[in-house]
């Protein structure tokens, strides 16, 4: 095998090229047909992964669509994998090339689905990059196979394509299919985004001059690629340029059976009005291909719709076009049952021709079962309803009831808001969108002053414009309306929680911070807790983003200049904000230091956010919709909720490390590297926590984890003051308990007794080392734990706890306990949440000091070995 077209011996039965060219939904729905079907044993690894792409859910122009399901296309994966290290091992080409397509598809089917097979996928992603790097004759191939995959998993991953493609390109230049998918991608950007928000005309048209660049340079260098010839005629006739239909026609008399050149050519002569010629295209095409193809059928039946509307045309011969094309949208459905513009437009002539509650039920289909919770097919949804909502049918003829279309129109205002770009009135870009949406407005005022309507039919269009307005951002428009409702329905049964909630929002974006809070605390008395948090967390939000405006705030040393924004950024999680968490763990690396700071309460704000991460809190999320920051400054929009909570899951795991010894070459970074494991349990119990005050009740879970943190802070303190001894006194005397005695009393510290005491302690504990010790461990030791304080305790408590624990059972274990003083009479309780968490902090304080003290010695640098060197290891000291 070699070369650079190795991947040619293991062609896939459609694309020998592994599809560099456009793969349309002809071509999936073909490959459906061919995939189950074929032999078992042919084109295993590629059949497999088309298998998996089939069912897929976010690539969204290149899956069945009907299909969701990320096990399914995992499974068919590992199907691939398992072949290529059974059937090709030694083949050390294919075994990369297909490794880092299976996993670079894995990895992002993988992204909120699961995090071990995400994982693992990225490992073996990298192994993998490495030994190409390494097989320099199959690395270009192997990237632009990886970018082609990449480039149809939808526009968070197309960045990632482009990249690829670009770095493929370098080494072979003039490769004209790997040039033709790099420019398909460009296009196929601009043809599917332009309808999203953050789209304009420039900018659609701009994507398209760097599709028709990049297709120049094609037939500059092979003129006789056709398929790049069409594509170049569609783009030029995109952009109003003379000598498209030359480039089309071309490229149509010298491939007349290639299906992306005929579909080209029948768009354009459809749209130049010349039906009978596009029509001869189709049906040639047609009867001399072997395959049946839905998108052929739907295109002849769209020309003949097109055809009907010819003005002058006698009604009759309307009908029979009419007719005819219902004939070819059945036959397109038959072929492909997610053939959605099909389906829809047969609904459309059904309708047409007076069976309006046969095109009621179609419709009916489509929105409340096809359509329905389906995100991913919002732009379908989208020109569906267009079409329910246009059609042009005779005044005695109806499909939908007033209330049925108070609904449709609301819905088609709520997706143009998600969809399309620039809504506003008086944007330059979207003149055709304000337009249907003005026109939907101007309805449903209509049917709000319509005085033969019913009383709810006028009450469901007023709560439904309210609602349009808001979201059209006329919140002043939008108030009034639902101030209307309220005052209305409190005169009879009570305001309904929506009305509230749009109310909120209307003073939200008025800043008018008062009005939502109190309608929040409405809404929660009502038992509308989740619309009730909303309103809330809008308000936290946005204060914090006020704090955050001033970028160096948060870089900032002082970290009280800190806690406005932790307050209110902690505030908005617990109301359950995914933006807020995303916020707060991006500046949390520059926090993590101060991660046991009492004021700044970090690990209860990453215990609430590891929860938000979790299955518990699905359904309960508000503020999901906000851009991911790229390392660049810039921002990727991306509505995949998996993929955020995947980054803010990393940012959790990251935050929880110590930079100071992130050197594990040095032994003794390696194993003071472990103090993380202080973090990972407090945050256990911090977590169980939470769901013990959601429970209502001190559990058995809740017990463990403070059993674990307790035990593990007192053992990491012995431990410290061992690795002290060792590496800085030269005392090899294995672990020594730190043993401060306490007692209790009213009066002030003082310092006389407590150096006695310390003096003692360093007698009994250091016998063989000369003098006393240094002055700052004696006054660390003081800082960190005064002698008499009676309200700052935390060690004695520690021990008497940690004691406490040890002899009884983990179920008896409960939130308070009682300490006794030496001196009798005197007691305390504590509450074991302020023993951690005080505890935390100073344990950590002290192993960060007594570490510093150790590399600050001299003779640190060169420890001898000896028999207490076997007990450094936190992990062997805990067992």
């Amino acid at each position: 095998m070699s070369g650079v077209n190795w991947w040619e011996e293991w062609p896939c039965p459609l694309h020998p090229s592994w599809g560099l060219s456009d793969i349309s939904e002809r071509d999936m729905n073909q490959l459906k047909l061919v995939v189950e079907t074929d032999d078992p044993d042919l084109n295993v690894v590629e059949s497999a992964i088309y298998r998996a792409f089939l069912e897929y859910p976010c690539g969204r122009p290149f899956f069945n669509q009907g299909r969701h399901n990320p096990k399914k296309a995992l499974e068919k994966l590992g199907v691939a994998e398992d072949y290529v290290k059974e059937k090709l091992r030694g083949n050390h080409s294919a075994e990369i090339g297909y490794g880092i397509v299976i996993n670079s598809f894995a990895l992002s089917i993988s992204i909120g689905f699961s995090e071990e097979i995400h994982e693992k996928a990225q490992s073996e992603l990298k192994t993998l990059i490495k030994k190409m790097d390494h097989n320099t004759d199959y690395k270009s191939y192997i990237t632009v196979v990886q970018a082609y995959i990449y480039s149809r998993l939808g526009r968070p991953w197309q960045g990632r394509a482009l990249s690829l493609y670009n770095s493929a390109l370098k080494r072979f230049p003039y490769n004209c299919e790997w040039l033709f998918g790099k420019a398909l991608m460009l296009g196929r950007e601009a043809r599917q985004q332009g309808f999203r928000k953050g789209w304009k005309n420039k900018d659609v048209r701009a994507a398209c001059l760097e599709e028709k660049k990049v297709l120049e340079k094609i037939l500059k260098i092979n003129p006789k690629f056709h398929s790049a010839r069409a594509m170049y005629g569609q783009v030029k006739f995109t952009l109003g340029e003379k000598g498209a239909e030359t480039e089309i026609r071309t490229a149509l008399e010298h491939e007349p059976e290639r299906h992306n050149i005929v579909m080209v050519a029948t768009r354009y002569y459809r749209r130049k009005k010349n039906f009978e010629l596009a029509g001869e295209i189709l049906e040639r095409f047609i009867n001399s291909t072997k395959n049946v193809d839905a998108d052929a059928y739907f295109q002849l039946g769209y020309l003949k719709c097109s055809q009907a509307l010819t003005r002058g045309l006698p009604v009759n011969t309307q009908s029979l076009l009419r007719e005819e094309a219902l004939k070819h949208f059945n036959k397109s459905v038959e072929i492909n049952s997610c053939h959605y513009p099909a389906i829809t437009v047969k609904a459309e002539v059904t309708a047409l021709l007076g069976e309006t509650k046969k095109a009621r039920e179609l419709f009916e289909d489509l929105f409340d079962n096809i359509f329905k919770n389906k995100p991913y097919l919002a732009k379908e949804e989208l020109a569906s309803l267009d079409c329910a909502l246009s059609m042009r049918l005779p005044s005695n003829m109806q499909v939908f009831s007033t209330k049925e279309l108070i609904i449709l129109s609301h819905r088609y205002i709520v997706l143009t808001t998600e969809v399309e770009a620039n809504i506003k009135k008086g944007s330059e870009d979207c003149s055709n969108a304000n337009e249907k949406i003005t026109k939907h407005l101007e309805k449903l005022e209509e049917i709000i002053s319509d005085d033969h309507e019913s009383d709810y039919v006028q009450r469901l269009a007023k709560l439904k414009l309210a609602d349009a307005n808001r979201r059209l951002k006329h919140f002043r428009e939008a108030k009034e309306l639902y101030e209307h409702l309220r005052k209305e329905e409190e005169e009879t049964d009570g305001v309904e929680g929506e009305i509230l909630w749009g109310l909120g929002k209307c003073y939200f974006n008025l800043e008018e911070d008062k009005e939502v809070i109190s309608i929040a605390d409405r809404l929660g008395k009502i038992n509308e807790q989740l619309l009730s948090n909303e309103l809330y967390a809008d308000v936290y939000l946005r204060r914090a983003k006020v704090s955050m405006e001033d970028q160096t705030l948060m870089r900032t040393s002082n970290i009280r200049l800190c806690e406005d924004v932790v307050m209110y950024l902690e505030y908005a999680i617990n109301m359950g904000s995914l933006e807020a968490s995303y916020l707060f763990t991006n500046f949390l690396g520059d926090l993590k230091k101060e991660f046991f700071t009492l004021n700044l309460r970090i690990p209860q704000i990453v215990a609430r956010i590891s929860l938000i991460c979790s299955n518990d809190c699905k359904g309960k999320l508000v503020h999901t919709n906000f851009n991911l920051a790229e390392d660049d400054g810039s921002s990727e929009i991306n509505d995949e909720i998996s993929i955020k909570l995947c980054s803010i899951k990393e940012k959790l795991n990251e935050c929880l490390k110590y930079e100071h010894y992130s050197d594990t070459s040095n032994p003794r970074n390696a194993k003071l590297q472990e103090l993380e494991e202080i973090r990972r349990k407090r945050l256990d119990f911090e977590i169980d926590l939470i769901k013990r005050r959601e429970n209502e009740k001190w559990n058995k879970s809740c017990a463990k984890s403070l059993k674990e943190v307790i035990q593990y802070l007192r053992e990491l303190l012995d431990h410290v003051i061992c690795f002290y001894k060792n590496s800085v006194l030269k005392q090899f005397s294995g672990k020594s308990i730190f043993p401060v005695k306490f007692d209790q009393k009213e009066s002030r510290v003082n310092k006389e007794l407590a150096q006695k005491k310390i003096d003692r302690w360093i007698e009994e504990t250091f016998p063989d080392y000369p003098g006393k010790l240094p002055e700052d461990v004696i006054l660390t030791i003081l800082e960190v734990q005064p002698m008499y304080h009676s309200e700052n305790n935390w060690l004695a408590a520690l021990n008497e706890l940690n004691n406490k624990l040890k002899h009884e059972d983990v179920n008896y274990a409960s939130e308070t306990f009682e300490l006794r003083a030496e001196k009798p009479g005197s007691s305390s309780t504590w509450e074991s949440e302020d023993l951690v968490r005080k505890s935390c902090k100073e344990v950590e304080r002290l192993v960060l000091y007594f570490l510093s003290k150790e590399e600050d010695s001299s003779s640190c640098r060169n420890v001898p070995t000896n028999e207490c060197d076997d007990d450094l290891s936190l992990s062997n000291l805990f067992l």
